[in-house]
């Protein structure tokens, strides 16, 4: 793959914004060149440099292969063959299809009240910087690109923003791709500490005291996410199938057998869709999976980015498509609520086209039956929604809306 041949597609995309169709036809195709280039971070970089119907991707030079310093004390990975579920896991009630999800929808949508205010900018301009008024926790935390480094803006807990005033480099590969700095796993569930991917490591910063470590994972490092302790965070390179675990304490890096599919539970156990779409759990501490008999073909988001885990489900975008489950053969394309134990279908948000399916990120759940949205702009013009789904009732609720940004919120100060 070209980088002409990403960046003209995209261009396609970005020239049409009258027709959605043509837009969500135009960005399909990008993500299926992305997706052959690299097989186990299927389509995260266009979903994460367009991150609006109407922005065009901008490329820079290849990335600097000087040689890293090592990293810590490297585990070995248990290789043997996992183990299935049990055949005995209790069936749950019929999934329950909704409407489909269309822009259209927002203006007769009710305000949810999460902690989040309902208009975020993004904007560093005129904000105080973090070193001289660290936070006590974090809520959320916004990127905004320029050049070849990116700026971060952080909402604490007394309702205002700082900038974080930490140089940070925009993730590019060698091939010149870039990629988002910041990811829907990026702020701690405490909201006391922010990961940030980098070329060749990974940069930690404590929000509280506004100080940052670096820790060294050689590569070109895309997503992270942390652990529920606040003690590891879990990092994917795209030269490594698998994933690097980060003591954040030690410093010491252990490589994983998941990767980019994977995201934490409440009780630390991993959650992960592999790349050929199956449904697997690694236990605390444990390296030999679960694999949950009978679910294959998962595709989108919940393969790319991770799921969002609760203590019995998970919660993901998947692509149009049908998906393998102990139910027999599903047909889905939007933000999906599986069981997390048998894989069951339990609850689908159905999508309108291709743009919202490729863009819509779970960034966490806020009780037993609601998931926080972020789902994107149809034009340039546009904002896009932070907005609440209880797959139970069906109710949609408006949280915040804000320009076609990467966010990441504390997902235990959310509620």
């Amino acid at each position: 793959m070209t980088e002409h041949t990403v960046a003209t597609l995209l261009r396609e995309a970005a020239s049409v914004v009258e027709a959605p169709d043509y837009v969500a036809e135009a960005q399909r195709r990008a993500r299926e060149v992305v997706r052959r280039r690299r097989a186990f971070m299927a389509g995260s970089v266009i979903a994460a440099v367009a991150v609006s119907v109407g922005v065009a991707v901008t490329t820079h030079g290849t990335l600097d292969r000087s040689a890293p310093t090592q990293p810590g004390p490297t585990a070995s990975v248990d290789t043997t063959t996992p183990t299935t579920a049990s055949a005995t896991a209790r069936p749950l009630s019929p999934a329950i299809a909704q409407p489909k999800w269309s822009n259209s929808r927002i203006p007769s949508l009710t305000w949810a009240s999460v902690g989040l205010p309902r208009l975020i900018t993004g904007s560093p301009l005129g904000l105080p910087a973090l070193s001289e008024d660290p936070v006590h926790r974090a809520l959320a935390a916004v990127e905004a690109t320029g050049g070849n480094r990116t700026g971060i803006v952080m909402l604490g807990d007394d309702g205002a923003w700082r900038r974080v005033d930490v140089d940070l480099a925009l993730p590019v590969d060698a091939g010149g791709y870039s990629g988002p700095a910041l990811w829907p796993g990026s702020l701690s569930p405490d909201g006391t500490s922010l990961a940030v991917p980098q070329p060749q490591s990974v940069v930690v910063v404590d929000l509280t005291s506004a100080t940052s470590r670096t820790y060294t994972v050689p590569g070109f490092n895309q997503s992270v996410t942390w652990s529920p302790d606040e003690t590891h965070v879990l990092l994917t390179t795209e030269e490594r199938a698998g994933g690097s675990l980060v003591d954040v304490t030690s410093g010491s890096v252990t490589h994983v057998p998941y990767g980019s599919g994977a995201a934490f539970a409440p009780d630390g156990a991993v959650v992960e869709v592999t790349g050929q779409g199956e449904l697997r759990e690694y236990p605390p501490g444990d390296h030999q999976p679960r694999v949950v008999e009978g679910v294959a073909n998962l595709s989108g988001n919940l393969a790319d980015v991770g799921p969002a885990v609760s203590n019995s489900l998970i919660a993901g975008v998947t692509d149009h498509g049908s998906y393998s489950s102990p139910r027999g053969p599903q047909e889905w394309g939007g933000v999906l609520v599986l069981s997390r134990s048998t894989g069951d279908p339990v609850a689908l948000l159905p999508m309108h086209n291709y743009a919202y399916i490729y863009q819509t990120t779970v960034l966490a759940w806020i009780d037993d039956a609601t998931v926080l949205l972020h789902i994107p702009a149809t034009a340039p013009t546009q904002p896009s929604q932070l907005v609440t789904w209880n797959y139970q009732t069906g109710q949609l609720k408006r949280v915040s809306e804000l320009p076609s940004l990467n966010i990441s919120v504390a997902s235990n100060l959310i509620s």
